[in-house]
């Protein structure tokens, strides 16, 4: 079934609802009174904020702190949510297809994310994680925690692949997630981390390095660097010219890529599936916009990081506003990376790593700011980055 507008009203076909999106969604009431319907189309009715993930696997946040429903905001405003994965994008026709029909548009704009595609062989019986999409993230607790719990005096171990940002967070958060939720088991767990490069997060100044690695190393975290992984099975992950690795859960925190439905529907990307589109986000062909890790921004290589979709928000809430006014090209404003943004890591122990620029702090202080920005970002819906005064409730867990 093909849904139309009504009396004549244009229409706003909103595909995802990932971060570069609320700042849209909480426009629809301004929309609504221009005569435009809002559609959005996501296979889930909430969006797990990916910045606050780690906490909740370290059990430093509920995992209800970490929720947007997205769902709640889109109908409360006026607007239409479909709990639809989207199968194709046609832009000659102007029709998304999903499982549940077909969606019609005047002017879309897709935000659905990246996922980590396993590089290298995996088992069918090996059990396995991905750094994104997030919404299964807060399962891996429970999922070390029950083999810790049937493994008799047998270690547990889990194996990260891939030495960013990622894989330091999920590590040390997992670390601090089973000491404090099976605290009798936390001694049988083995965590490891594999890189092919020779240090952790190596494109971080050397300082934040450093304190990365000594963090992790601290709580018996190991380091396999200059490591090349070459296949997962359900016992190890095999490693090129070196011993094999037990793993009983593999966790990937390698590279980024966009979702299949780009690349796979003809619209014009890049070689990992990103949806090609200029500084304005907005694509050549066709009235089609694009914001946060699904898109590539001619002529920029960004780093895929939360603060590029919750800034390209606000250029996409004006630009796509613009366009269903009939402005001129002269009139969409151009996302302007900052050269040097803030980023805080969560080590998981209740500390982090601020760094801007050059600039490398360390401590509690820079987490509880990370906890305050966070928090205000999901209670707004995705439309404060300033930090909150108070944080995010805190789970009721054994110390």
């Amino acid at each position: 079934m093909k849904h139309a507008s009504r009396n004549g009203a244009k229409r706003l076909l909103l595909i995802g609802g990932g971060h570069a999106h609320l700042r849209l969604m909480s426009l629809i009431p301004t929309l609504m009174s221009r005569n435009v319907e809002v559609t959005v189309l996501d296979g889930q009715s909430q969006l797990f904020y990916s910045g606050m993930m780690p906490a909740v696997v370290g059990g430093l946040v509920t995992i209800e702190a970490a929720r947007i429903p997205i769902a709640e905001i889109v109908t409360r405003h006026g607007g239409r949510f479909v709990q639809s994965p989207v199968t194709k994008i046609d832009q000659v026709r102007r029709v998304v297809e999903t499982e549940q029909g077909e969606h019609t548009w005047d002017v879309a704009s897709i935000a659905i994310g990246s996922r980590v595609e396993p590089p290298i062989p995996v088992a069918p019986d090996a059990v396995t994680f991905s750094a994104k999409p997030v919404a299964r993230l807060p399962n891996l607790v429970s999922t070390v925690g029950e083999m810790l719990e049937r493994g008799g005096n047998r270690p547990v171990r889990v194996v990260f692949i891939g030495g960013g940002a990622s894989a330091v967070e999920l590590s040390g958060n997992l670390a601090e997630g089973i000491r404090r939720r099976y605290p009798h088991l936390r001694d049988r767990l083995e965590l490891t981390i594999v890189t092919r490069g020779s240090s952790l997060v190596p494109r971080m100044p050397q300082a934040a390095q450093q304190i990365c690695h000594d963090s992790l190393m601290r709580r018996g975290i190991r380091l396999y660097a200059d490591a090349i992984p070459q296949a997962v099975t359900a016992t190890e992950v095999t490693l090129h010219g070196r011993t094999p690795l037990p793993a009983d859960v593999t966790v990937f925190c390698t590279g980024l890529t966009a979702p299949s439905v780009i690349s796979t529907s003809g619209l014009a990307h890049r070689e990992d599936g990103a949806l090609a589109v200029s500084d304005t986000l907005r694509a050549a062909d066709a009235p089609v916009y694009g914001g946060g890790d699904c898109i590539a921004i001619d002529q920029l290589h960004l780093d895929r990081i939360g603060v590029h979709a919750v800034r390209q928000s606000e250029i996409l809430a004006h630009n796509v506003t613009q366009e269903l006014a009939h402005g001129t090209e002269a009139a969409l404003h151009r996302y302007n990376p900052p050269a040097a943004p803030l980023l805080i890591l969560n080590l998981g122990d209740g500390t982090g790593v601020f760094l801007k620029g050059p600039r490398v702090i360390h401590g509690r202080i820079p987490y509880r700011l990370k906890e305050r920005i966070d928090w205000a970002f999901v209670r707004s819906g995705g439309t404060r980055i300033r930090p909150a005064v108070l944080g995010p409730p805190r789970p009721h867990l054994p110390r």
